[in-house]
């Protein structure tokens, strides 16, 4: 380790030791390092020989010694031999010295593979101290959680930023819907006011003009009653009223339920903007529990589709029964009218 045979060994000649002969990179070179010089640039041969005396690896019993050969060298092969020569801690340094004639004179060791080992495995803890195997897994499996816990973390503000922008649109879309409710009455308002406007224009004639209309209405229902055919526009009228009766309430029961559901979208996402501001419902988004925002998106759509529907069949509905009632002579939508805004 003393490349420069300066009677010490410097964090230079250290880290050079670790990479060119032990094969050391990363976080064990680094550990090692540091267990090696501490707060001391430079180290002394007699400080190498005062740290392994104080060391804890070198009062290991014979069963220590064979422990570690077999489970973390990996050389239970060795294990009888170990055991009849007695090898304690105080051994491991004539184990780390290179060359040495004592792995295969004493310990029978043929193989240089094994030997040289062996000498590394047994430099290592003589230099650098021995680690516990489970502290290493421990270590590892730190590591894999703490990059687990940063990956959710980044997944988690992600998914909770997407949340919010979500929200944040479906709430302009809700918005639209109350626009589009509201723009509905007003349009049936008008069509209600038009209505009435109409009637009061078409009751502003003079009382002259009345009386002349209803002499030839009477005059006309004589002419069908001698004919014969005064039955059929009197029965003809209760059923074009009932058959307009039931169309208009149709259409009346389709707008109520999209009004319902409309309210309960808006129910809905007042719950998932509380579910956001939640930790638990974002750390569900983060790790791909499925959200009810894509339903209730969905939902708005379809909602939205319905009611312009709804809106042009009502408006085209009106205006047909408005032509059927010029063509009678009777009124049909004023009495439905009356009867639906009374249910509302």
């Amino acid at each position: 380790m003393d490349d420069d045979h300066s009677g010490s060994i410097d964090r230079k000649e250290t880290t050079g030791f670790m990479t060119e002969d032990m094969h050391m990179r990363g976080s064990d070179r680094l550990r090692r390092e540091h267990a090696f010089h501490g707060d001391d640039d430079a180290i002394t041969v007699d400080d190498l020989w005062e740290a392994w005396f104080e060391s804890d690896e070198r009062a290991w019993t014979n069963e220590q010694v064979l422990n570690w050969i077999v489970n973390e060298v990996n050389l239970p092969m060795y294990a009888e031999r170990i055991v009849q020569l007695n090898i304690d801690g105080t051994v491991l340094p004539r184990l780390a010295v290179h060359n040495s004639t004592y792995m295969t004179n004493q310990l029978g060791i043929k193989s240089s593979v094994h030997r040289q080992k062996l000498r590394l495995n047994a430099l290592d803890v003589v230099l650098f101290g021995h680690r516990n195997p489970s502290s290493k897994t421990k270590d590892i499996a730190l590591a894999l959680l703490l990059l687990l816990l940063t990956s959710v973390l980044i997944l988690y503000v992600k998914q909770r930023r997407r949340a919010r922008l979500q929200v944040t649109e479906l709430s302009q879309k809700l918005k639209e819907l109350k626009n589009m409710e509201n723009e509905f009455d007003h349009v049936q308002k008008k069509w209600h006011e038009e209505r009435s406007k109409r009637s009061t224009t078409d009751g502003g004639i003079s009382q002259h003009e009345v009386d002349n209309l209803r002499v030839q209405l009477e005059a006309a229902e004589r002419r069908l009653e001698e004919n014969g055919m005064g039955g059929t526009p009197l029965a003809l009228q209760p059923l074009l009223r009932k058959t307009c009766e039931i169309e208009m309430a149709f259409l009346e029961k389709q707008k109520q339920e999209c009004v319902k559901e409309m309210r309960e979208a808006i129910e809905m996402v007042d719950r998932l903007q509380k579910k956001t501001t939640s930790v638990l419902s974002s750390l569900k988004l983060a790790t791909g529990a499925a959200s009810s925002s894509d339903q209730v998106d969905s939902k708005i759509f379809a909602l939205k589709s319905r009611m312009d529907k709804i809106q042009v069949l009502t408006r085209e509905t009106q205006e047909r029964w408005l032509q059927i009632e010029s063509l009678c002579g009777f009124p049909l939508l004023d009495l439905l009218s009356g009867q639906f805004r009374a249910v509302s």
